[in-house]
């Protein structure tokens, strides 16, 4: 008998919930999702004459409602290769996973008012230059990853990490500095960028994960004192790097293997503190650079 209870209840829960929500496509052809109780609606996707360029409304009209258009949502303009101009509405709080996902934009702006982006979001995309607002706290991997045309990106204080193969591939990126609010930053984030010649890492990041700048075209490093933990080959076959300068504490540091960094037969010099030079020769041996204790604080 309880259990038949508890069947009709959670049966109950899921007839409200599908009740909850509807499906509009409006006058421009975007299709929504809409939240009848939260009055929120989600791009969720879109007609097959789509125009090129698109206007994203704050709010939309449905029976005599007005709907808050909150999200873009998952595979929204999946490889939609028409649309190559996008205006988001400040009412807009998160991208969804792939949501233009290999779609032809050459230009977007990311509002003030988006705190998440996705996986995958604007994976593939040709625009050539992006700026991440402050309000993003949370950027999923792969969000911009294999952007071809991509040389410049602008990423402000508010994201805590620079994920997982964010900016791999972006074979045309040839610069970034990364904010004061990142503190680690992981596996593969600008791996395989050919043409990045400079990158700055504040002194907040304390991690750097395996492959970060696999492949990139750095020419020299600079690692902060804040730095912790450098995973296997961040720098692997970065074969222009002659200079890195090291300021971490080496009692505090793990580096990992990395066989493959820098230039062949330890051409690359590792400059760090004097006093830290004899521990650096010793505990960190295999790290395929010559060290060498010239810095001062």
């Amino acid at each position: 008998m309880k259990k038949n209870f508890l069947l009709f209840v959670a049966m109950m829960i899921c007839t409200v919930s599908v009740f909850a929500q509807e499906i509009f496509t409006d006058q421009q052809g975007f299709k929504y999702t809409l939240d009848v109780r939260s009055h929120a609606a989600v791009v969720s996707g879109h007609t097959d004459d789509l125009k090129s360029e698109i206007v994203i409304p704050e709010t939309i009209q449905s029976e005599g409602n007005t709907y808050s258009v909150t999200s873009i949502g998952t595979k929204a303009f999946l490889s939609c290769q028409v649309l190559t101009s996008v205006t988001i509405p400040n009412s807009v709080t998160s991208i969804g996973d792939s949501a233009f996902y290999n779609a032809g934009l050459t230009s977007v702006t990311i509002p003030n008012s988006v705190r998440s982006i996705g996986y995958n979001a604007f994976s593939g995309c040709p625009f050539t230059s992006v700026t991440i607002p402050s309000s993003v706290t949370s950027i999923d991997a792969d969000a911009f990853s294999n952007c071809p045309s991509l040389t410049s990106v602008t990423i402000l204080d508010g994201i805590t990490k620079i994920e997982s193969g964010m900016f791999n591939g972006c074979w045309s990126l040839t610069s970034v500095t990364i904010p004061n609010s990142v503190t680690s930053i992981n596996y593969m984030a600008f791996s395989d960028c050919h043409k990045l010649t400079s990158v700055t890492i504040p002194n907040s990041v304390t991690y750097i994960d395996a492959y970060a700048f696999q492949n990139t075209a750095l020419t020299s490093v600079t690692i902060p004192s804040s730095v912790t933990y450098i995973g296997s080959d961040v720098f692997g076959e970065c074969k222009n790097v002659t200079d890195v300068y090291c300021y971490a504490d080496p009692k505090q540091l793990t580096w990992e293997s990395a066989d493959f960094d820098f230039k062949e037969e330890r051409a690359t010099k590792c400059h760090v503190l004097s006093k830290y030079l004899k521990m650096y020769q010793k505990k960190h041996k295999y790290v395929n650079v010559t060290f060498v204790g010239d810095l001062t604080k």
